[in-house]
């Protein structure tokens, strides 16, 4: 499998059939199905340990996603991901903000945030977003065991 750039879009290139592939404005991107696919590229390529080049993709897959759909929430999330990955703390800070603003039900968003201020040494703002995220986790857990 190979992922190359195709149009205004990515295409993937496996053993599948020519007729199989489309160009990139044949897609509903209104649907949600290449928003979510684009989502699980860029956060495969920030999570993986690779290269400069997997976030350099992932900025630019994270930029397309920009432009398709400038207000979908998972967006300041996976910027603040980037972000962090590269060390750059304040803008990941920044990132993880806004990601708690847009989805205040993530936890990833909590825990992120917490994460940015301990790495920027602001110990109390760390430390209360922690007890947060534990909270919100336990409440979660007994959810959870009240459903089973």
């Amino acid at each position: 499998m190979v992922m190359r750039p195709y149009g205004e879009g990515l295409i993937l290139h496996t053993k599948y059939c020519a007729d199989e592939v489309r160009d990139f404005g044949q897609l509903d991107v209104e649907s949600g199905e290449v928003r979510d696919k684009e989502m699980k590229l860029a956060e495969m390529l920030i999570d993986r340990q690779g290269s400069e080049n997997d976030l350099n993709e992932a900025e630019s897959t994270v930029a397309r996603m920009e432009q398709l759909d400038p207000n979908y929430p998972p967006l300041s999330g996976l910027r603040g991901d980037l972000e962090a990955r590269r060390g750059h703390w304040d803008a990941a800070m920044r990132f993880y903000q806004k990601a708690t603003e847009a989805m205040p039900d993530s936890d990833h968003a909590y825990y992120a945030l917490s994460r940015a201020h301990r790495h920027l040494n602001h110990v109390a703002q760390a430390e209360r977003l922690e007890r947060i995220y534990a909270e919100r986790q336990s409440l979660r857990n007994r959810v959870a065991t009240l459903h089973a």
